[in-house]
Formats: structure tokens, sequence, C-alpha cells
């Protein structure tokens, strides 16, 4: 067999594959993407390689694509350090992945940081820190980050106690499905 050269048709043909739930398929696309350096197949197939528990392999495709600047590959990477996939569990790891794809503007990893520096993970515990990242992770509409700076308000952290602005950031985590932001606009008397 040859091998394939990277093209537009081999996106198009993963992306078939993908649609319908074919992973041998997708990977088999993918493959020859990756291996030719291409970022996005790279993390793509990282992807592929976590599902299957592969995590030395999933780690290694990331890798390849982080160090090209991929932030969606370098925020799974972080999370392969909080949660230890293969790898011992290390959240300066993983917050050097998060930081690096926040950077980027990589809401998710943003959401992380926040969440990283409201528990102490990593990092010196810093509630002010923490609520600067969840703002940033929140304004993208990242619900977990609307949840959590809604705490913020509702219990003070960091700032003055305000309800109201916990229930507008309650209200729109509730509004993507978020069932812990529906609790909270019951328990705060409004959901």
């Amino acid at each position: 067999m040859t091998t394939r050269i990277p093209t537009p048709f081999s996106y198009l043909s993963a992306a078939r594959a993908y649609a319908q739930g074919d992973d041998d398929g997708e990977r088999q696309w993918l493959l020859p993407l990756a291996e030719a350096g291409d970022a996005a197949a790279q993390c793509r197939l990282a992807l592929l390689e976590t599902a299957t528990r592969d995590y030395a392999a999933a780690q290694a495709w990331f890798e390849r694509a982080a160090a090209q600047g991929h932030s969606e590959a370098q925020f799974f990477l972080g999370l392969i350090y909080i949660d230890g996939q293969g790898v011992p569990r290390d959240y300066v790891q993983a917050r050097g992945w998060f930081e690096r794809a926040a950077a980027q503007g990589e809401a998710r990893a943003q959401s992380y940081l926040g969440w990283l520096y409201d528990n102490g993970y990593g990092v010196r515990r810093d509630f002010a820190t923490a609520r600067l990242w969840l703002e940033r992770a929140a304004a993208q509409g990242d619900a977990d980050a609307q949840f959590n700076l809604g705490s913020f308000y509702r219990y003070g952290k960091s700032v003055a106690q305000d309800f109201a602005t916990a229930r507008l950031w309650y209200e729109r985590a509730a509004a993507q499905g978020d069932s812990d932001a529906r609790q909270a606009l019951r328990e705060l008397g409004r959901g």
C-alpha cells in the first residue's frame, strides 16, 4: 500500500469516517496527516487513542501537536496530568499546559486554571487569581467557569458578596444545561 499524501480529501474522508462513528476509518485517514506534522490531525488522533485507553500513544500525539502550539492539545495534556492518565498525577505539569493553552484563549484551560487556583492544586491557593481566570473563561461562554464564578459572588470569594451577580452567572450556566447552576438558582429563590 502506498502512503497517502495529506490533502483536503484526507480531511474530508476522516470527517466522514468520524460522522459514521468509524474510529478505525478515521484513524486510517488521520495517521498520514499526523505523521506529516499536521497538528490538528495529531490532536484528533490522540483523542482516538484516549478512547481506546492507549494513554502513552495519546500523550505522544498530544505532545507533538502541543509542541506546534496547538492549544487544544495543550489543554488535553493538562487533563492527562490532572487525571493521572498513563502518567503520575501532577498538578504542576497540568498547570503549565493549561497556561500555554490559556494564553491562546482556550476557555477550558482558563476554567481549569481557575479551578487549580481556587483549590490550591499545583499552585498557592489564590482566590483573586482564580477569579480572573474564571472571568476570562466565563466571558467566552464556558459553563463550568460561569457556575464557579457565580459561586464566587454567592459566597464572597475575593469579591463582595453579590447575589444579583451570582444569579446572572448561574443563569448563563443554567441556559447551557448546567444542573448545578439550576440548583443554585433554586436555592437563591429564582429558578
